[in-house]
């Protein structure tokens, strides 16, 4: 039943737009396809399979998206081409006689076989129709496809034209007197001579002052970044319910559709404990001016963001009628893609505004017929890849189809979510005329919240490894962007959370940047910015050893420059960073050799010399402020001694809740055993278990190191240096030894630069605190400027405490600088 092949003609070659991108990389990446699609129908009546594969082949010549394969290698941006020739992928299978039960076996085998794992995006034509016949008057209609090439309103179109050519060539085989859908050109064509300008005024209005991005999805801190494991859950209303609500939509003049939307705000509203929301909505696309436009097939759907406030006094029926008109004032500009109206708002580019969506299924598929046949029991799963996802599909009874990701997404949640749906469309109809804010206050809050997603950089551990060479820096400064904070330069894209729409979003940046044309799929082969300024390189850029790396380079006041702790990582400073002014430029300092190429430096002079040295790429000449943590104090003081030796005594101090002789040559200023008792007897009287907790493990695991060192059977340097010659890559551990042992053989000296310490607690509950102070007072030629902060050593770069440490820190930097103004 298969027409030879010829040579294939292409009638025309296009871009793929935003939503097809993220798509094509989601299937190229993810283990399960969510675009992948079975569409599977019941078509019932009386059916001649060969005049029924006939029209099949009309209706692949009349829609050129049945005819379309999209190619990404090799090229640098992936294009749809549509072809001129085919091959008819039309299969008939005759189970009539077979008992129902094996029917149903053998349907769900030949499921399987039409499965994504044997689909190939850049083999037209995409849709494989099969037919079944199960009885004399039913048949089974299941085709594969993909939703790169075909949305839910093609699907509706394809079943009519196809039922509409089978019924002329029944009667008389004779040509189809229908309109002509319009070409992808024709569409492009449409777009391109928009006023985006208007559009621009209307999107930058609709969401000026919205602050809160509505997120619901939850990145768990025992979950790294998986492939999405989405489950659902399905809610049906009855019949009667049903019934009422359409009612209730009709007599108060507005569409089911806003009355879902309304009943999703005012949950979601409810969840977040928020009165400005948003949420995304999916739209046709085909509501515009172009002809035909309603008779496109493709992949046309577009993401909106819907804004929504619940914080009106307005009865629920007026506050409805509001969101009617909104939601219609947005489909005016439904042909703008997504991430061309959060670029016009200029969010933070990781930034997607929402991360639920809603479908309303208003597709009348069952009520397609002709030829004698009818189109019944129509499914086709959700399409979706963000966390949380509702369809409404409004049959007879009315369902609420929930899909959502478990990774990010409790399923007490869900539960929590699918109940209030059925809930609120109860009291909706129970009578009277109730308030928004009524029946915000009907719904229960949630017992396990999801919170906000997390930021991915804060849980890469600590391998991190700073940008190497201009390139690197170049793309670092993307990524931070995209994931609002400091990307290790070996960390995988995937397992740092990194979606497909966030690539696509990324990738336009960093061709933009880089003045060339970098396709998003070189992702999947090289997911890491190292591997990806190689590419953009072709090898040529020269690596050096960098250790600076921006948290945030941008800012009108001097930069401060954070020195690693002795775990050798900058982590826990951006958290801080963020709570510091805008205007403030923080930079880490890390070690070298954290990517396993070579061995840090080997003693603290050294260190800091480096570090100068890469200080003043950025800052060439004082005054330097450095802040250091733990072990890195040494460092500071190191830094701030080799200025004053060069004649430069224009640097300033802060050190954050550390003292300086953790060393052999100042061990008559270390704490006692009676100062240490005595402290904890402060911790059990405030029962800062917490506390007492860290401490504990902290000095278990300082010992265990101890015992570990002295047990080795060579030096820990020796070791490295081997494991190098051997042409491995030192670990992290082996790094933090040399680190530790450079810390150890520091000779402290005096030294007369400003110091200012940030200390957590206070000497009245903490009297280790005092000997801190007194310990840096031996060792500061000047007066010591002491600050007390809320929090313990080991919880003052968490929330809530680094709020109050970042607040305290710019204090103590803003007052340094009005000193040097005046």
């Amino acid at each position: 039943m298969k027409p030879q092949r010829q040579k294939s003609k292409i009638e025309g070659i296009f871009p793929l737009n935003f939503l097809q991108q993220a798509l094509l990389f989601h299937s190229l990446h993810e283990k399960h396809d969510q675009g992948f699609l079975q569409v599977e129908c019941v078509l019932q009546g009386k059916l001649d399979p060969e005049i029924f594969r006939r029209c099949w082949l009309e209706i692949v010549k009349r829609h050129e998206s049945l005819r379309t394969s999209v190619h990404w290698k090799d090229i640098e941006k992936p294009v749809q081409v549509v072809h001129s020739d085919f091959d008819s992928a039309f299969s008939f299978f005759d189970w009539s006689r077979y008992s129902s039960s094996k029917q149903e076996r053998k349907l769900t085998l030949l499921r399987e076989e039409k499965s994504a794992k044997n689909f190939d995006l850049s083999t037209a034509p995409k849709i494989n129709v099969n037919l079944v016949k199960l009885g004399v008057d039913s048949h089974v209609l299941l085709w594969d496809c993909h939703h790169i090439f075909a949305d839910g309103w093609s699907a509706a179109i394809i079943l009519k034209d196809l039922l509409a050519f089978y019924e002329v060539k029944l009667v008389n085989d004779g040509p189809m007197d229908q309109r002509i859908p319009p070409s992808r050109k024709d569409y492009l064509n449409f777009v391109k001579n928009q006023d985006f300008g208007e559009a621009e005024l209307f999107w930058k209005e609709y969401l000026n002052g919205f602050e809160k991005p509505a997120l619901v999805a939850a990145d768990r801190g025992d979950v790294s970044h998986r492939p999405g494991e989405f489950r659902s859950r399905l809610v049906s209303l009855s019949t009667g319910l049903s019934r009422e609500l359409r009612d209730f939509a009709k007599s108060n003049r507005v569409t089911l559709s806003t009355l879902t939307h309304g009943m999703w705000a005012v949950i979601l509203s409810r969840f977040l404990e928020s009165r400005d929301i948003a949420f995304g909505t999916i739209v046709s696309g085909r509501s515009i001016g172009l002809p035909n436009a309603d008779i496109l097939t493709g992949m046309y759907m577009n993401v909106l963001p819907v804004r929504v406030k619940t914080e009106s006094d307005q009865d629920f029926s007026g506050w409805l009628k509001i969101l009617q008109q909104s939601l219609a004032e947005i489909r005016t500009y439904e042909y703008v893609e997504l991430d061309r109206i959060l670029a016009w708002n200029r969010l933070p580019a990781g930034n997607l505004m929402f991360d639920s969506l809603i479908v309303f299924e208003n597709i009348p598929v069952e009520s397609i017929a002709g030829g004698g046949l009818s189109v019944e029991e129509f499914s086709s799963d959700v399409t979706t890849t963000y966390p949380l996802t509702l369809a409404v599909r409004p049959g007879s009874q009315i369902e609420f189809y929930i899909k959502y990701d478990s990774n990010f997404v409790s399923p007490e949640n869900v539960v929590w979510w699918s109940k209030n749906l059925e809930f609120l469309a109860e009291t909706i109809i129970a009578g009277g005329q109730p308030g928004l804010k009524e029946l915000l206050s009907f719904i229960p809050h949630p017992v396990v919240t999801d919170q906000p997603r997390l930021n991915a950089s804060l849980s890469q551990g600590n391998d991190f490894v700073g940008p190497a060479n201009e390139t690197e820096i170049e793309l670092a400064s993307i990524w931070e962007e995209f994931f609002e904070g400091p990307v290790s330069a070996t960390s995988n894209f995937f397992d740092i959370g990194g979606s497909s729409l966030t690539a696509v979003r990324m990738f336009d940046k960093i061709s933009s940047r880089f003045g060339r044309n970098i396709p998003v799929t070189v992702l999947l082969e090289s997911p890491t910015i190292r591997e990806l300024a190689r590419i953009i390189g072709n090898g040529k850029e020269k690596e050096s050893s960098s250790s600076l790396v921006p948290l945030r380079q941008s800012g009108s006041k001097p930069p401060i420059f954070c020195m690693h702790s002795g775990g050798a990582h900058i982590l826990y400073y951006k958290a801080m960073s963020d709570y510091l002014d805008p205007e403030q430029p923080v930079y880490g300092i890390q070690p070298v050799g954290l990517d396993g190429s070579k061995l840090p430096q080997k003693t603290v002079p050294e260190m800091a010399a480096h570090y100068l040295n890469e200080i003043r790429k950025v800052q060439p000449s004082g005054p330097y402020i450095f802040v250091g943590y733990c072990f890195s104090n040494s460092v500071c003081v190191e830094m701030a001694l080799q200025l004053q030796r060069m004649g430069e005594n224009n640097s300033r101090i802060i050190i954050i809740d550390s003292h300086p002789m953790f060393l052999p040559h100042n061990r008559d200023l270390l704490p006692t055993f009676w100062e240490k008792i005595r402290s904890y007897k402060h911790l059990v009287r405030r029962r800062d278990w917490n506390e007492i907790f860290q401490r504990s493990r902290y000095r278990f695991t300082t010992a265990a190191e101890k015992v570990k060192n002295r047990i080795l059977p060579a030096p820990v340097l020796n070791l490295a240096e081997k494991t190098l010659r051997e042409g491995k890559k030192p670990d992290l551990r082996e790094i933090q030894h040399l680190l530790g042992k450079a810390y150890d053989d520091y000779v402290w000296e005096s030294f007369d630069v400003p110091l200012t310490l940030i200390l957590a607690g206070d000497p009245d509950t903490h009297p280790w605190t005092r000997v801190v102070i007194d310990q840096w007072e031996s060792l500061a030629k000047r007066d010591v400027e002491c600050h007390f902060v809320p929090g313990s050593h080991m919880t003052l770069f968490d929330e809530p405490a680094v709020k109050g440490l970042a607040a305290r820190l710019q204090k103590c930097l803003d007052s340094e600088l009005q000193e040097d103004a005046a």
